[in-house]
């Protein structure tokens, strides 16, 4: 969509220009009993790049997703999104990876 409509593509080129710093670190959780190894990214984000402070969750809610469904199947994923405006962070939980191994 957004590359025919003009505006859609605007929105998205300034959500993209929001992100403002992407730290990523290996992390181990206990999931029914055993330890599986995962990845936690913490995304820093301009909230002057989003309508409102819930456009801003609404991405950081995609991404959650987004970064599952590239985990592979035995590992996991968490997001942290920090608003840089008033450092509020939001968590989203432990995301199982959905991508095959082979």
């Amino acid at each position: 969509r957004a590359l025919v409509d003009r505006q859609a593509e605007r929105v998205a080129k300034l959500r993209l220009d929001g992100i403002v710093e992407i730290n990523s670190k290996p992390i181990e959780r206990i999931i029914k009993g055993l330890p599986v190894r995962g990845l936690q990214s913490e995304i820093m984000l301009d909230q002057v790049a989003f309508a409102s402070e819930g456009d801003l969750y609404l991405f950081g809610s995609v991404l959650s997703r987004f970064f599952a469904l590239y985990a592979s199947i035995n590992s996991f994923h968490e997001l942290v999104v920090v608003n840089s405006a008033n450092q509020e962070r939001y968590t989203w939980g432990t995301q199982t990876g959905l991508q095959p191994l082979i």
